[in-house]
C-alpha cells in the first residue's frame, strides 16, 4: 500500500505487511532557508541541516540527508531486505529548464530514466548511480528552491551510509560494500564536489522508498469454512492452504492440525453450537502468521436479492413468459394477419440457461407489469406505491409536450419516502445497492463504496452501500477502458470510487489465472462483470459479518449502448447473428452469467438456501430494429405488441421469477415462506407488490407511517399465495399504470381488469401519436381473446365492438387515478373542446380524462344515459349532476331517470315519487301522485304486498299543463288491498 503524505516536510509512515513494506512521499522539504530543510513530526524520516553547500552553483545546491529508522532492514539476522530509493520529476510546470526543453526533458529528450534514477541499498551492498547524465542540460532550473543533486563524477562526491564513507571512483554505477551487517536503521547522505557544475538535481520534487523483504515467513493462502452461517450443532468443515509453514494451528480447542496437513493443504471438521471466530496461525524461523475464519450463526431472517435488469422485455430470455391462461406458448405471429403493419423481428435466439433454472426451481408470473419507463418502476419497486401515488411518471430528467398538452415537474423519491431498503435496515439487514440508480439524488456525495456511513441518515434512501448508483440513467459505455471507465451518466462518491477501481482494467488483470487461456483475457473489463465481482465481495461481506443482506442488483445492461460482452460473442447459438442483435444477445447471456455467478458465491459461502431472488425487468425491451414512429408495430417482443415507453404489452409487461437460490425443503425459511417449483401464475401482479412480499418473507411488518411521520399506504399486495401455489387470486384484478407524460407514446393511462385493457390516450388519435385529438382517445383489448392488441374493441368497426365495458372503465379509470391522488397534465395554451364541455381550459388548467361520448350507454339502467347524467364527460359526480354509477343517487327508493321524468329532484331525498288517497264526493277512493306530461302510468293492486300481478289500468296519461295526475279508484274485492302506481 501507499501511503501519501503531502506535507512540505520529508516523511513518510511505514506500512508493514507479510512480505514487503513500501512508502512514497509525494512532497518534500522545500523551505526558503536553505540551511534549515525541517524534521518530520513522525520521526521515521528526518531532514536534517545540510551537510555542504554548493555556493559556487549558479542555483542553490543544498545537499540533503536523510534517516529511515525503527526499520529491522535484516529482520533481527534473517534474511537481506531491499531499500529501493527512486527519483522522478513531477511534471512540467513544477521545474522549468531555461532553453527549450521543459521540466526534467533537455532539448535533446533526454529523460532521467534513460540515466540512472535508481540508488538500490541492500544488506550486504549498495548500487549506486547518481549519474543524471551528461546529455540533460546544463543550465540551472527556473522559478524552483529546492535540494538539488550534482552528477557523481568527481572525486570529491561522497555517500555515507550509516556513518560509513564512500568516494567517487571512476565508476557511474558503483557498488559499495558495507560493513556492519546487524543495522536496523539505514542514514544515507551524498555530498557533491564544491563547485560542481553539473546538471542539478531536485532531490525534494518526488521520489519513493520501498523496503522489500527477502524474509520467508509462513503465507496463508487460505483458510475458510464451507458454511460460514450456521444452525447450532450443525458441523462445519474447516479447510486450509498454507505455505513455508513449519506448524500449523487453530483455536479456540482444536490445537495443532500440522499432521492433518499434506503440502500445506488440510481440513478438519468442527461441530459447533454457537457462533466462533477460529484463528489458524502458521509458523517457521523467520515468523508466524495468522488468520481468522468467523463462523456464525444463521441469522432469523432470510437473505434477499432482487435483479432489476434494463429494458428487459418477456422476449429477452429464454425462458417463455408469454403463456395462455393453460400454460401452453401463446403464437408468434405475422402482425400482417391481424391487421397489423409488419414486422418480422423475434428474439428466440437469446441463451440464458440460468434464468431456466430459477424459473424451474421457483415461480414465473406471465402477466407482471411495470410502468413503461425505468424510474418509475424503481420507484414503485422501493416505495410499493402505484406510480400515480408517488408522481415519478417519468424516468428523472425526463418530460415534455405534445400538441397542447404539457407534463407535471417529474418527482424523484424524497427523504420522507419509506423504502424497502429502510424497512429491512432498520429490521438488522445490510442493505446495498449495485448499479443503476436513477431514483433521485440523496447523499451522493457520501462514499458508501466498501462500508455503511456512519450515521444511517447518509445512506442513499435507505441502502448502506451503494456500488456506482447516481441520480441519472444510463451509463454510455460498456468497457473499463472508457474514459472514465464505463461513462456512467451523472455522478456520485460512490460512482467515483468503482469507476477508479476498474478504469482500463482487463480480465487478466482482475484474474489472470482464471482467465488464463480465454482469447479476451486481454479485453477491457464489461461492466456487467465488474457489478457482478463488486456484488459479491460485498456479498461475502455481509455474510462474514453474521447478517442478513439485502441486495438491490440494478444492471445497465441491457439498455442502450447496445455492444458485444467478448465472452459470449462466439457462442454458437448466435451464429448468422451480426449488428446489434448480436450485441444484444451477448449482452443479455452476460446478465445470465452474472446470476450464475452471484448463484455459485451464495452456494460458496453456504447461504444459498437461505437467500431469496426475484428477478424482473423495468420495462419492456428496447431492442433494434427498432419500428421507429409507428406505434401499431408489434416491436420485439412478439407476439406482445409494443416495446420500452409503448403504452400496449410490450411496453409494460416484463419478465418476472420469484425462487430460492438453493432449494431445501427442510431450510427453515423455506417452510416459512414455501415457493412452488416449476409453478406458472397468470393473474396479473406488478411491481408495487415487490415491497409487501419482502416484508412477508423477512417477517417484518408494513410501515404505516413515512419518514416525516404522516399516514403512509402501501398500494402493493403480498404475493405469497400465488408463491406458494394457493390456488385463486391473492390481489385485485384490477391494475391502473398512469403515465401522463411523454416518450416513445405521449400521454396516456391504462386500466387493466381482468382480461380486460383499458387505454386512454389524452390529447392523441389511437392510429398515431402525430394526430392530434383533443379531448383524447380511447382503446379497448380483451388480452385472453386478443393477446396481440389487434381487435380495439372501443372502435365501432369492431366486430366486438363493446361500448358498455367502455364507459365502465372509463369510468373506474378515472375513480383510480383520484382514489390514487394522481395528477394530470397542464394545458399549454387556452383549450376550446375542453371550453365547450364547461370544464376549466385555460393555459396551465389540468387535462383531465375525457369520458367517450356514446349515446345509449346507461351503465346503472337508470333509464337516462350515462352521458346525459355526466354532461361535461370527467367522470366525476359534480354538482347538479346524477351519478351513472348509481341508480337511486339521493336514496329516496325513485331511480334518477323515474324522477326525471316525474319532476320530482333526483338530487333531493325529500322530493320522492309519492301517492296519496283523497275520498271523492261520491265516497269512492282517489289516487294522486307527481307527473310531468308525456307520461303514462300503470295501476296494480296487491292484497298481501307481494302478489302484484292484479293490473287495475295501464296508459294512464298525465295530465297536460299540471304536475300531478288523479285516478279514482274501484271498488276493493277483498277485506284489505294495496295499490302501487308504477311509470311506463
Amino acid at each position: 500500500m501507499h501511503h501519501k503524505l503531502f506535507t512540505t516536510l520529508l516523511c513518510i509512515l511505514p506500512l508493514y505487511t507479510a512480505n514487503a513494506l513500501e512508502l512514497q512521499i509525494n512532497a518534500a522539504a522545500n523551505t526558503t532557508n536553505a540551511g534549515n530543510q525541517g524534521t518530520s513530526s513522525l520521526g521515521t524520516l528526518t531532514c536534517s541541516t545540510p551537510v555542504a553547500d554548493n555556493s559556487a552553483a549558479t542555483a542553490p545546491g543544498q545537499i540533503q540527508q536523510f534517516t529511515i529508522s525503527n526499520i529491522d532492514v535484516n529482520n533481527n539476522g534473517g534474511n537481506n531486505d531491499n531499500v529501493i530509493i527512486t527519483f522522478r520529476i513531477t511534471g512540467s510546470g513544477n521545474v522549468q529548464t531555461n532553453t527549450s526543453g521543459s521540466g526534467w526533458l533537455s532539448p535533446g529528450s533526454n529523460a532521467l530514466s534513460n540515466n540512472g534514477q535508481s540508488l538500490t541499498i541492500s544488506f550486504e551492498s549498495i548500487q549506486v548511480n547518481l549519474d543524471g547524465g551528461t546529455n540533460n542540460g546544463s543550465a540551472s532550473f527556473q522559478g524552483f528552491s529546492a535540494v538539488t543533486m550534482g552528477n557523481w563524477d568527481n572525486a570529491s562526491d561522497t555517500a555515507t551510509i550509516n556513518g560509513q564513507q564512500f568516494t567517487y571512483n571512476n565508476i557511474v554505477n558503483e557498488t559499495l560494500t558495507l560493513s556492519n551487517q546487524n543495522q536496523n536503521s539505514l542514514t544515507f547522505s551524498y555530498q557533491t564536489a564544491s563547485g560542481d557544475s553539473g546538471s542539478w538535481r531536485p532531490l525534494g520534487t518526488h521520489f519513493s522508498i520501498n523496503i522489500e523483504s527477502n524474509d520467508q515467513p509462513p503465507h496463508v493462502t487460505k483458510f475458510s469454512s464451507n458454511d460460514l452461517a450456521i444452525n447450532p450443532g450443525q458441523t462445519i468443515t474447516l479447510s486450509w492452504q498454507v505455505e513455508n509453514a513449519d506448524s500449523v494451528t487453530i483455536s479456540p480447542d482444536i490445537g495443532d492440525v500440522t499432521w492433518l496437513t499434506q503440502n500445506g493443504v488440510g481440513s478438519t471438521t468442527v461441530t459447533l453450537t454457537e457462533a466462533t471466530t477460529f484463528t489458524l496461525t502458521a509458523t517457521n524461523s523467520d515468523g508466524e502468521t495468522t488468520h481468522d475464519a468467523p463462523i456464525h450463526l444463521r441469522p432469523s431472517k432470510p437473505n434477499i436479492i432482487v435483479f432489476l435488469i434494463d429494458d428487459w422485455g418477456t422476449e429477452d430470455c429464454s425462458v417463455n413468459f408469454n403463456l395462455d391462461a393453460n400454460h401452453s406458448p401463446i403464437p408468434q405471429i405475422d402482425p400482417t394477419t391481424v391487421g397489423l403493419p409488419a414486422f418480422t423481428q423475434t428474439n428466440n435466439h437469446f441463451h440464458t440457461p440460468t434464468l431456466e433454472k430459477l424459473a424451474a426451481s421457483g415461480t414465473i408470473f406471465t402477466r407482471a407489469y411495470v410502468s413503461p419507463m425505468c424510474s418509475p418502476t424503481r420507484v414503485t419497486f422501493m416505495t410499493g406505491q402505484n406510480t400515480a401515488r408517488h408522481k415519478t411518471t417519468n424516468y428523472l430528467g425526463g418530460g415534455g409536450k405534445s400538441f397542447n398538452i404539457k407534463s407535471r415537474p417529474n418527482l424523484e423519491l424524497t427523504a420522507p419516502n419509506r423504502t424497502i431498503a429502510e424497512v429491512l435496515r432498520d429490521a438488522g439487514y445490510r442493505t446495498m445497492i449495485v448499479g443503476k440508480g436513477h431514483i433521485g439524488d440523496e447523499n451522493l456525495d457520501s462514499n458508501h463504496y466498501k462500508e455503511p456511513a456512519a450515521n444511517p441518515a447518509d445512506d442513499f434512501y435507505g441502502f448502506q452501500i451503494n456500488v456506482a448508483a447516481t441520480g441519472k440513467g444510463q451509463h454510455r459505455n460498456c468497457y473499463s477502458n472508457a474514459s472514465p471507465a464505463f461513462n456512467i451518466n451523472g455522478s456520485s462518491a460512490s460512482e467515483d470510487a468503482f469507476v477508479a477501481e476498474y478504469q482500463n482494467k482487463t480480465y487478466a488483470d482482475i484474474d489472470p489465472q482464471k482467465y488464463a487461456n480465454e482469447p479476451w483475457k486481454d479485453e477491457p473489463l464489461y461492466v456487467t462483470e465488474a457489478l457482478t465481482l463488486e456484488i459479491n465481495e460485498r456479498i461475502e461481506d455481509a455474510v462474514k459479518l453474521g447478517k442478513p443482506f439485502f441486495a438491490y442488483f440494478s444492471h445497465y445492461a441491457t439498455h442502450q449502448p447496445h455492444q458485444i460482452d467478448p465472452r459470449f460473442q462466439n457462442n454458437p447459438k448466435y451464429a448468422g447473428l451480426s449488428g446489434n442483435i448480436l450485441d444484444l444477445a451477448t449482452m443479455v447471456e452476460g446478465v445470465d452469467q452474472s446470476t450464475a455467478d452471484v448463484i455459485a458465491k451464495l452456494e460458496s459461502l453456504g447461504v444459498a438456501d437461505d437467500t431469496l431472488i426475484v428477478f424482473f425487468g423495468d420495462n419492456g425491451s428496447e431492442a433494434d430494429p427498432r419500428p421507429g414512429d409507428n406505434p401499431t408495430t408489434l416491436g420485439m417482443s412478439n407476439p406482445l405488441r409494443g416495446q420500452k415507453g409503448h403504452r400496449h404489452e410490450g411496453g409494460t409487461r416484463v419478465p418476472f421469477i420469484v425462487s430460492w437460490a438453493q432449494l431445501n425443503a427442510t431450510n427453515t425459511h423455506q417452510v416459512a415462506f414455501p415457493i412452488q417449483a416449476g409453478n406458472k401464475q397468470h393473474d396479473i401482479i406488478a411491481a408495487q407488490d415487490i415491497f409487501p412480499t419482502l416484508c412477508a418473507a423477512a417477517n417484518v411488518p408494513l410501515p404505516n407511517t413515512d419518514d416525516a411521520g404522516q399516514p403512509l399506504t402501501i398500494d402493493g399486495h403480498n404475493l405469497a399465495g400465488y408463491l406458494a401455489g394457493t390456488p385463486g387470486s391473492h390481489r385485485p384484478q384490477q391494475l391502473l399504470i398512469h403515465s401522463p407524460t411523454p416518450h416513445a407514446h405521449d400521454f396516456f393511462t391504462i386500466l387493466h381488469q381482468g382480461p380486460w385493457k383499458l387505454i386512454y390516450n389524452y390529447n392523441s388519435s389511437v392510429e398515431s401519436n402525430k394526430v392530434e385529438q383533443a379531448l383524447g382517445s380511447y382503446e379497448l383489448f380483451h388480452l385472453t381473446d386478443d393477446p396481440y392488441e389487434a381487435d380495439n374493441r372501443a372502435s365501432a368497426s369492431s366486430p366486438n365492438y363493446n361500448p358498455t365495458r367502455l364507459m365502465q372503465m372509463a369510468r373506474e379509470l378515472i375513480a383510480e387515478i383520484d382514489r390514487h391522488g394522481g395528477e394530470h397534465p397542464f394545458l399549454i395554451n387556452q383549450d376550446p373542446a375542453l371550453a365547450a364541455l364547461g370544464l376549466p381550459a385555460q393555459a396551465n388548467d389540468p387535462h383531465p380524462i375525457i369520458l367517450p361520448l356514446l349515446p345509449g350507454i346507461d351503465s346503472d339502467a337508470d333509464d337516462l344515459d350515462d352521458n346525459q347524467e355526466d354532461p361535461n364527460r370527467n367522470g366525476k359526480v359534480d354538482n347538479g349532476e346524477t351519478d351513472p354509477n348509481n341508480q337511486n343517487t339521493d336514496g329516496d327508493s325513485t331511480p334518477d331517470g323515474a324522477e326525471s321524468k316525474l319532476g320530482t329532484d333526483p338530487l333531493d331525498p325529500s322530493s320522492a315519487f309519492h301517492s296519496s288517497t283523497t275520498l271523492t264526493p261520491q265516497g269512492a277512493l282517489s289516487l294522486t301522485w307527481p307527473s310531468l306530461p308525456s307520461t303514462s302510468f300503470t295501476i296494480r293492486s296487491s292484497p298481501d304486498l307481494i302478489d302484484w300481478s292484479n293490473i287495475i289500468t295501464t296508459g294512464i296519461s298525465a295530465e297536460d299543463a299540471a304536475t300531478s295526475t288523479s285516478f279514482p279508484l274501484p271498488a276493493p274485492n277483498a277485506a284489505q288491498c294495496f295499490y302501487r302506481v308504477e311509470l311506463e
